[in-house]
């Protein structure tokens, strides 16, 4: 389906309502890198911030793929692709360094700044109006995803026994989020919530 370089084993696949479908493929160098699959065009390689490799994450309708780049001395990057700019490097506030994690149609991109140590994090979301702390997140909350509406699911740490909160951004900025939690046996429920935009 993707010619050669299929997506790599648990990797994510990501596809939006027209159809195109980005992951992450091992190149001829026998790196992995981030592409994007179109319905009529094939597949198109996105490239990388150094030459480390990339990892798509997430997209969004409008085509644009966010995921972490790599460069030469092994550092990560957070990455935007897009069509008529290719590959650029995102920055936070302070830490430059960053994971993407999300973007929704609207162009916000929901990042993890990172420093040493590795347990030093801090999440915003990159707005095309200038970046949105997060900081009313509880220490322990791991956004996973955002829709156009600005609602932001995570959970409170990755296989942990806490259950999923469903966090609804209404101003900006500054970010005051108030925080609904939903019982980890009804997960769809809380995906459907984040779905809507009221």
């Amino acid at each position: 389906m993707f010619g050669d370089g299929s997506a790599i084993p648990h990797s994510p696949i990501i596809i939006n309502n027209s159809g195109r479908i980005s992951s992450t493929m091992l190149s001829d160098a026998n790196q992995y890198e981030a592409f994007l699959w179109e319905p009529g065009r094939g597949r198109t390689r996105l490239g990388t911030l150094g030459d480390k490799g990339s990892v798509a994450t997430a997209m969004n309708n409008r085509g644009q793929i966010v995921g972490c780049s790599y460069d030469s001395a092994g550092h990560v990057w957070g990455f935007l692709w897009d069509e008529a700019t290719d590959m650029t490097q995102l920055d936070t506030p302070h830490r430059p360094r960053c994971q993407a994690v999300s973007i929704n149609d609207t162009g916000q991109i929901l990042v993890m700044s990172i420093r040493q140590p590795l347990s030093s994090r801090r999440w915003f979301l990159l707005d095309p109006n200038g970046p949105i702390s997060l900081d009313a997140l509880p220490p322990d909350a791991w956004p996973y995803s955002i829709n156009s509406g600005s609602c932001i699911v995570a959970i409170e740490k990755p296989g942990g026994p806490k259950p999923y909160m469903l966090l609804r951004e209404r101003r900006r900025p500054p970010c005051r989020p108030p925080m609904r939690r939903v019982d980890s046996r009804h997960v769809p429920a809380a995906i459907s919530l984040a779905s809507t935009h009221g």
